[in-house]
């Protein structure tokens, strides 16, 4: 499922045009990226998401033999809520979870 099938979904569902459903989708996420990066933001039965530092190391141009140091970065980390796993474990079978509405 990609962005776009989401929007659609969503402007069907909702009854709202598919330019005012691209305007919600890209405003929750905007509100996400703009949220993590201060704290931790938890979308209920779905998940959280998080940053954590990385720490820096050393590593090695495998071409040239060169080592060199990565310095620490932050990246986000995104944890599965208990009751999506559940959902998502019941589907035995492989087949794809189809949105309600």
């Amino acid at each position: 499922m990609k962005k776009s099938d989401i929007i659609n979904h969503l402007s069907k569902s909702v009854g709202m045009s598919v330019k005012s459903a691209r305007e919600c989708f890209d405003i929750i996420f905007e509100c996400i990226i703009d949220n993590v990066q201060k704290e931790n933001v938890t979308i209920i039965d779905f998940g959280r998401f998080e940053v954590k530092t990385r720490k820096g190391k050393m590593a090695r141009n495998p071409q040239t033999g060169e080592t060199f140091s990565v310095p620490d970065r932050d990246t986000i980390i995104f944890k599965t809520a208990t009751s999506l796993k559940k959902k998502i474990n019941k589907n035995k079978r492989g087949e794809k979870l189809i949105c309600a509405g």
